[in-house]
C-alpha cells in the first residue's frame, strides 16, 4: 500500500543518514587516534561498534513486530522484559488474545487481513484462576476494562504450545493499573499463588481477601 511504501522509505532513508554518520565517526577516530597507539585506537573502535550496535538494536525494536509468541526470544522472559500490545479479543477472564504493537509501528488487527494465528499472542493471565460462576459477567467485566486498547505485558514464562503467561497493566499511557491484581479484587478470580508471581502474591492475597470480605463479583453468589 502507499503508506507502507512511505513507511519504509522513511527506514530505508533513515538506515542511510546512520551509515553517513557512522563514516563521518569512522574519519573522526582515524584522524583523532589515527597516530595513537593500538592500546587507544582499539577501545575507541569498540566504544564505536558499541554505540552503533546500540543505535542498530534500538531501532529493530522500535519498528520491528512480534507477530507470534514463537518471535519472542527465551532472553524476553528471563529478563522479565516488557512489551506493549493491543488486546483483539477477551477469550475468557483470565485468557487474552493480543497482537504486540511496537511503539513506531502499528498494532495488527483483523481489518488489516492475514490469518489471526499468524499474527497474535495468546496470554494467560499469572497468579489466578477464574471463579466458577457468570463466566459471561467476568468475560464482560475483562473487556469493559482492556477490550480494544493497548496495555503493557510482562513476559514471564511461554508455554510449549504458545501462549504467554504475563502480568498485565492497562490504563496506558496515563494510568497504568495491574489487571491480574484487580480482576481478584473485583472479585472474578481467585488468587493462585506460583514461582512466577512471587513478587505479587502478597498482594494478590490481600485483593483476594478484600473481595471475599465485601462479597465483590461473583463471591456474592457464593455467599448465598
Amino acid at each position: 500500500s502507499f503508506f507502507r511504501f512511505i513507511f519504509w522509505t522513511s527506514v530505508v532513508g533513515t538506515m542511510n543518514e546512520m551509515l553517513k554518520s557512522l563514516d563521518w565517526v569512522m574519519d573522526y577516530v582515524d584522524d583523532v587516534w589515527g597516530n595513537a597507539p593500538a592500546y587507544v585506537r582499539v577501545p575507541a573502535l569498540a566504544v564505536v561498534g558499541l554505540a552503533v550496535g546500540v543505535a542498530l538494536n534500538t531501532g529493530s525494536v522500535l519498528t520491528r513486530r512480534f507477530r507470534t509468541s514463537a518471535d519472542l526470544n527465551d532472553i524476553f522472559f528471563l529478563s522479565r522484559a516488557r512489551i506493549l500490545v493491543r488486546v483483539l479479543s477477551v477469550r475468557s477472564p483470565s485468557m487474552l488474545v493480543v497482537s504486540h504493537k511496537p511503539l513506531l509501528r502499528a498494532a495488527w488487527t483483523p481489518e488489516k487481513g492475514g490469518r489471526p494465528e499468524a499474527n497474535t499472542i495468546l496470554v494467560q493471565l499469572a497468579g489466578l484462576k477464574a471463579l466458577e460462576g457468570d463466566s459471561d459477567a467476568a468475560v464482560q467485566h475483562v473487556r469493559s476494562l482492556v477490550l480494544g486498547s493497548t496495555v503493557d505485558l510482562r513476559l514471564l514464562r511461554k508455554e510449549p504450545r504458545g501462549a504467554v503467561h504475563g502480568m498485565v497493566r492497562y490504563g496506558w499511557p496515563i494510568r497504568f493499573r495491574n489487571l491480574n491484581v484487580n480482576l481478584i479484587r473485583d472479585g472474578y478470580a481467585f488468587h493462585s499463588a506460583s514461582e512466577l508471581t512471587s513478587r505479587w502474591d502478597p498482594l494478590m492475597a490481600r485483593a483476594e481477601a478484600f473481595a471475599r470480605g465485601r462479597g465483590a463479583g461473583l463471591w456474592a453468589t457464593r455467599r448465598k
